[in-house]
C-alpha cells in the first residue's frame, strides 16, 4: 500500500481523541498500575488497548472490575512482540494520536494533556518526556535508578546509526503509518529505527519534565529477547543496514535531489523489507478483529461526531 502525501501526513487533526497501547505479557502484577495511570488521565478523551500477546494466563482477572468503557480488552492467540501488537493497534485505531506504554510502566496523570500541548505548539509529530528509572528489587519493590533523557535529543542525524530516543511517547498517528508502522518483521530493536524515521521524516519534541515512570526487570520479555544469537545480529547488521539506505535517501532530500513524496515512499519501502506475507494476513486478522472493538470506542464516537478520521 503506498504511503499517504506529506500534506496529509502532517496535517493537523480536529480531534484530540487518543489510543493508548499497552501490549501485555507475563507480567500481570504490574498491568492494573499501567492500566489506571492511563485511565487516570486529565485529558479524558482517550481509549486504552491491552493487548495480550499470546499469554496462556491473560491479566483480565486484574483488571475484571474496570468497568470504565475507554478500556478495550484484545487477545492475539500467538505470541509475536511488542511491536506487532503495537501495529495491530496502529491499523485499527481511528484517533489522530497514538500513545505507547509498556504494561510494567505507569504514567503521570498530566502526561497525554501535557504531550498533546506540546504536539501542537511545536507543529511536532512526535513528543516524549523525561523518564525516571526504577528497579525492580527480588524482594518486590522499587528502587530509583537514574532519570534518562533530561534533555531533548540531537537533531542533527549521522550516518551511524544510534538509539537517540525513546519511543514511549505521543505520535500522530498518520505520521507513525507514513514511515511504515511499528512492525518491521523483527522482535528487537526496531523502535530504534522507528524513532530514527520519525526524525528523518518530522519533528520530534520533548518535554524536560517527568511524566513516563519505566521498570527494568531482568526477566522481561524485551529483555530476554535481546540476548538471543538471531536477535543481536538483527540489532547489530539488519537494522543498522536498514539505517543506513535510509540515510542515503534522507541525504538526497536534504540536497534537494529527490521529492518530499519520493523519500517518504522510500522510508515506507524500507521499513517493509523484512515483513513477510505470513506477517501482512497475520496483521490482516487481528487487525479486523480489533477494528471491530474500535467501532464503539468512546474515542472513534467523538471523532465521527467532528466529521474527521485519521
Amino acid at each position: 500500500m503506498a504511503p499517504p502525501a506529506l500534506d496529509d501526513v502532517f496535517m493537523h487533526a480536529s480531534s484530540d481523541s487518543v489510543t493508548a497501547c499497552i501490549p501485555y505479557y507475563q507480567c500481570k502484577s504490574h498491568i492494573r498500575t499501567a492500566v489506571m495511570s492511563l485511565l487516570s488521565q486529565t485529558h479524558r478523551d482517550l481509549t486504552v488497548v491491552v493487548i495480550n500477546d499470546g499469554d496462556s494466563d491473560p491479566p483480565w482477572g486484574a483488571l475484571a472490575d474496570i468497568h470504565d468503557p475507554r478500556l478495550i480488552r484484545f487477545n492475539l492467540q500467538i505470541n509475536r512482540g511488542t511491536y506487532f501488537a503495537l501495529e495491530t493497534c496502529l491499523r485499527a485505531t481511528c484517533t489522530p494520536y497514538f500513545l505507547v506504554q509498556d504494561a510494567d510502566d505507569w504514567s503521570d496523570p498530566r502526561r497525554v494533556e501535557l504531550l498533546i500541548r506540546r504536539l501542537k505548539a511545536h507543529g511536532a509529530d512526535y513528543a516524549t518526556s523525561t523518564q525516571p528509572q526504577y528497579r525492580l528489587e527480588p524482594h518486590g519493590k522499587l528502587s530509583f535508578a537514574f532519570l534518562k533523557w533530561p534533555s531533548p535529543p540531537d537533531p542533527l542525524l549521522k550516518p551511524l546509526f544510534s538509539h537517540r530516543i525513546c519511543h514511549h511517547g505521543l505520535f500522530r498517528t498518520q505520521s507513525l503509518r507514513a514511515v511504515g508502522g511499528y512492525y518491521g518483521g523483527f522482535r528487537v530493536g526496531y523502535d530504534m529505527l522507528v524513532m530514527n524515521f520519525m526524525m528523518m521524516t518530522g519533528r520530534v519534541s520533548h518535554i524536560p519534565k517527568p511524566l513516563y515512570h519505566r521498570v527494568i526487570r531482568q526477566m522481561s520479555l524485551s529483555h530476554c529477547d535481546s540476548k538471543s544469537r538471531q536477535a543481536q545480529y538483527v540489532i547489530t547488521q539488519i537494522i543498522p543496514h536498514m539505517y543506513s539506505r535510509a540515510y542515503g535517501f534522507y541525504r538526497e532530500h536534504q540536497c534537494g535531489r529527490i521529492s518530499s513524496e519520493r523519500f517518504l515512499a522510500e522510508i515506507h519501502s524500507i521499513a517493509a523489507t523484512y515483513v513477510t506475507a505470513a506477517d501482512h494476513a497475520a496483521l490482516r486478522e487481528a487487525t479486523d478483529r480489533l477494528s471491530a472493538c474500535f467501532l464503539s470506542s468512546p474515542g472513534c464516537r467523538n471523532l465521527a461526531r467532528l466529521g474527521g478520521s485519521s
